[in-house]
């Protein structure tokens, strides 16, 4: 039995591949195809008829790329074989709000963390057909660093005072302190509660579009204010005196000077405007000088 084509595509597979860019003509025997009432077509003998050339399918030379958040934006530069232009697109889901702009569409926009699919589709040219090429722009998170400077030494009874830190991601610092006895902290403001020593960390988790930080410890100590005991100065002569009173600490200060001054008047001025002044009534000796701890 033979087959039957009622207004339908003939198609003819060759057994092997043809070349490119080159000339191919289509023969059919005069026996191959009948009508329905068995009436034999002529048939095509010559190589102009059906004749036609192969085109060259171009080879697209685009490769995937990876980004980091916050780069700048950039051109796509697919190459090929083939003078065709190559216009570009995003193909699927863009979850990522990256867009493209410019000649061609080749600008991309960088948007956030993800990945999305890049076409770029070639047109014929010549000898070339048309063709596509999809790459996986993927965008990393970006790394974020934290600036934390040291922190001056503090006295038990000071203000709480605010804590300064920044990322180059504008992202929010957070804060902690290793011992709650000697500061707290709420926010970014820290409390000074008691005497000692504590680390006080600075850092920031990251989201969608950064890393997190890495961390940065600077150490706070609170010392105490020293408490100054006088009394007046006995055994007072043209060259010397005998000096009463003490200055006691328990947050780590250090005393570095006891002295005195002479002077012919009730109230001597000293110079050193660090100093802490003693009024005693005496008319040679008028005032003890004892220097304030080093802080």
């Amino acid at each position: 039995a033979s087959d039957v084509y009622k207004r339908q595509v003939l198609t003819i597979n060759p057994s092997t591949n043809m070349d490119d860019s080159a000339n191919y003509a289509i023969q059919i025997a005069a026996t191959a195809i009948d009508d329905t009432s068995g009436n034999s077509y002529t048939g095509i003998t010559n190589n102009t008829t059906l004749d036609f050339n192969t085109v060259i399918t171009p080879t697209i030379t685009f490769a995937d790329l990876n980004k980091t958040f916050g780069d700048a934006n950039f051109d796509l530069a697919a190459t090929s074989n083939s003078a065709g232009t190559i216009t570009y697109t995003i193909e699927g889901v863009n979850t990522t709000g990256t867009t493209l702009s410019g000649t061609s569409n080749k600008t991309v926009n960088i948007g956030n963390t993800g990945s999305l699919t890049l076409r770029a589709t070639q047109a014929a040219n010549g000898v070339y057909s048309s063709a596509t090429k999809d790459i996986t722009l993927t965008i990393s998170k970006a790394n974020q660093i934290i600036t934390f400077g040291a922190l001056t030494s503090k006295i038990l009874g000071d203000t709480p005072f605010a804590l300064t830190g920044t990322t180059n991601s504008g992202l929010t610092v957070t804060y902690a302190s290793s011992n709650t006895a000697v500061a707290t902290v709420s926010g970014s403001t820290i409390t000074i509660v008691g005497i000692g020593f504590t680390n006080i960390t600075a850092s920031q988790a990251g989201n969608t579009n950064y890393n997190a930080a890495s961390n940065v410890i600077q150490a706070l100590t609170v010392k105490s204010e020293p408490t100054l005991t006088i009394a007046n100065a006995t055994n007072i002569t043209s060259s010397s005196a005998t000096l009463h009173g003490t200055i006691t600490s328990d947050g780590n200060t250090t005393i570095t000077e006891r002295g005195f001054v002479y002077g012919n008047g009730g109230n001597p001025t000293l110079v050193d405007g660090s100093s802490i002044k003693v009024i005693v009534n005496t008319s040679d000796l008028s005032l003890i000088h004892i220097s304030e701890p080093t802080r």
